[in-house]
C-alpha cells in the first residue's frame, strides 16, 4: 500500500455533515472503524485499538515509556476484565505480558496543566502484573506507548444516529449485548 493511501486511511475521520447521514434516527453511523476492528470505549471517548496498533507497527506510535505501576493500578484496577482472557494470557507467559500497554492523550489538559492520558489497550496485562505484585514480584513500572493528540484523533471512533445526534459508545455497546 502506498504511503499516501496509508496516510489517508489513518487521517482523523470527523463526524460527517448532516447531508452525509441518513436523517433517520433509528439508523446508526459508525465512523473511524472497519469491520473486525477492535475498539475500546469509556465515558471519555472511543478509540480504534486496531488502528492504534497499526500506527505503532509503522513506527508512528512514539517511544515506549516506563510508567509507574501504582497510579495505573489505582486508575484502572477497577475495570472489568474477562477472566477467561486472563487465563489465556497467563498461559502464554511473560513474553506476552510484557507487551507495552497503549494509552492516548485525550481532551484538554487537567486544571493542573498535565495531559489527560487514558488506557485503551492492556487492562488484562495490567491485571497480570498486579497478580505478580501480590506474589511478591517487584513490579514498579509498566511499559507503555502514549499516543499523542494527533494519533488520538486518527484513531477516534464516533457513533451517531442518522439524524446527527451523537451516541455514547458505552451505551451503544451495552445496547448490542
Amino acid at each position: 500500500m502506498g504511503e499516501a493511501k496509508r496516510r489517508r486511511q489513518l487521517a482523523p475521520r470527523p463526524v460527517r455533515t448532516a447531508a452525509d447521514l441518513s436523517g433517520d434516527p433509528s439508523t446508526v453511523h459508525v465512523f473511524g472503524m472497519g469491520l473486525g476492528d477492535e475498539f475500546f470505549s469509556s465515558e471519555r471517548g472511543a478509540w480504534n485499538v486496531t488502528r492504534a496498533k497499526q500506527l505503532i507497527a509503522e513506527g508512528r506510535g512514539g517511544e515506549v515509556y516506563q510508567l509507574p505501576f501504582a497510579p495505573l493500578w489505582e486508575a484502572c484496577g477497577h475495570l472489568e476484565v474477562d477472566r477467561a482472557k486472563l487465563d489465556r494470557l497467563r498461559a502464554l507467559g511473560p513474553r506476552v505480558w510484557h507487551e507495552p500497554l497503549i494509552h492516548v492523550v485525550h481532551g484538554d489538559p487537567a486544571p493542573s496543566g498535565e495531559d489527560m492520558v487514558y488506557l485503551i489497550d492492556g487492562v488484562h496485562r495490567l491485571n497480570l502484573w498486579a497478580e505478580l505484585r501480590r506474589k511478591g514480584w517487584a513490579v514498579d513500572s509498566v511499559p507503555s506507548y502514549v499516543l499523542d493528540r494527533a494519533a488520538e484523533r486518527a484513531i477516534a471512533v464516533q457513533i451517531v444516529r442518522g439524524d446527527g445526534v451523537p451516541i455514547d459508545a458505552n451505551a451503544f455497546g451495552d445496547a448490542l449485548l
